[in-house]
């Protein structure tokens, strides 16, 4: 899904390219325009795949460490993680990182 602020810099492109081509019409425009939605296009897919890999970690069952298979999982308390307990963990990590990073 598309947020609001991703419509906006789409929307500032748009007239970033208006604005040097003088409109959208010229082939020099639609050049443009056909680039950025391509790029905008290879993003969509990226998240999609990347929102999918996600998926199949969160369904998995937390005795695939037993079985064998890919599955998600927390150190140094070597706990499989799954579901909700994935969700928070992955929350509380990248919480953690943000408030690490220097503050310009």
């Amino acid at each position: 899904m598309t947020t609001t602020d991703e419509l906006l810099a789409i929307s500032e492109e748009i007239r970033q390219i208006a604005e040097r081509h003088g409109g959208v019409t010229s082939v020099g425009a639609q050049a443009d325009l056909c680039a950025m939605l391509h790029r905008q296009r290879q993003a969509y897919a990226a998240d999609t795949r990347d929102a999918r890999r996600y998926r199949y970690l969160r369904s998995r069952d937390i005795d695939a460490v037993y079985r064998g298979g890919v599955f998600a999982g927390q150190t140094p308390e070597n706990r499989v993680l799954s579901g909700t307990g994935l969700d928070v963990a992955i929350d509380v990590a990248i919480t953690v990182e943000q408030d690490q990073e220097p503050r310009s």
